[in-house]
């Protein structure tokens, strides 16, 4: 199943991304941008690679992330 996530790059998002990985879905990670100044979150963002493709410039409620929903079927 391919699952639109928004908030992976959160401590809970990055392991609900990579549990649902690893049951076998395929993750789509909805971002604002994949260049955090913060350590934490830049790191994160790195492992989240490994298991979602991430779609940077789509936050949540924009029209990148209304165009990301009309463009793939979730």
């Amino acid at each position: 199943m391919r699952i639109l996530l928004t908030g992976a790059s959160s401590f809970s998002g990055l392991w609900i991304t990579r549990m649902l990985a690893e049951a076998g879905h395929q993750v789509v990670a909805a971002m604002r941008s994949t260049a955090y100044d913060d350590p934490l979150r830049r790191s994160r963002v790195d492992q989240l690679a490994q298991w979602a493709e991430l779609v940077p410039g789509a936050a949540f409620g924009s029209d990148a992330f209304a165009a990301l929903i009309s463009a793939r079927a979730f």
